[in-house]
């Protein structure tokens, strides 16, 4: 999917996107391409970013995000019966 979406946005990025990604250019350290890092930066998340990991790595996420001064929540558990919301 996410190899799709880099496709369909190449060159066509919203002006928050940009606007996003030169808010945080001078800290980004990335060999990304730029259509990339716009499409991370793209406005629709109004600043948030929702991921999965594996339940196993959870204490390394907390220990992760902790050193780097990040909040996070746990929102819901993917089950193989369905979806669970926390």
């Amino acid at each position: 999917i996410y190899h799709r979406a880099v496709e369909l946005v190449r060159g066509l990025h919203p002006k928050g996107a940009q606007e996003n990604l030169s808010f945080v250019a001078d800290k980004l350290r990335s060999a990304l391409e730029r259509d990339k890092l716009l499409l991370l930066t793209d406005p629709v998340t109004s600043g948030g970013l929702l991921f999965t990991i594996d339940k196993e790595r959870g204490k390394e996420l907390q220990e992760r995000a902790e050193d780097l001064g990040v909040n996070y929540w746990v929102i819901g558990e993917i089950r193989e019966e369905g979806i669970e919301v926390v």
